[in-house]
């Protein structure tokens, strides 16, 4: 599988699962906003925000937040080593404060829509 056809998907992934967020974001309107974004992978820009000039940047994500995962250096390019799928492992980042177990609910359903053999 292509890397442009996974980034593809992940983009596609994360604007159905916002869609099927929506009604938790609208319930919650008087409380603690809800927020979702995601990162294009290709380019690092957050999708929801404003501003396009900020960039977030995959593998500081993982230096930050996965210490235990491995990083190889290839080239000029930092790889993940994922601890199950080695480096056939893509980062891709999405931001949310939604419930995780309606989180965890939802993507999986829309993720056995995808064939990712």
């Amino acid at each position: 599988m292509s890397v442009k056809l996974i980034q593809l998907q992940f983009i596609d992934i994360a604007q159905q699962l916002e869609i099927q967020l929506q009604g938790q974001f609208d319930q919650k309107q008087d409380e603690e906003q809800v927020i979702f974004d995601y990162v294009d992978p290709s380019s690092g820009v957050l999708m929801n925000q404003d501003n396009r000039n900020q960039l977030y940047y995959e593998m500081l994500g993982i230096d930050h937040f996965l210490k235990d995962y491995k990083q190889v250096q290839i080239g000029m390019c930092k790889v993940v080593d994922h601890p199950i799928y080695g480096l056939d492992a893509y980062p891709a980042t999405i931001f949310t404060n939604a419930d995780e177990n309606l989180l965890i609910d939802k993507l999986n359903s829309i993720i056995k829509q995808f064939d990712f053999q």
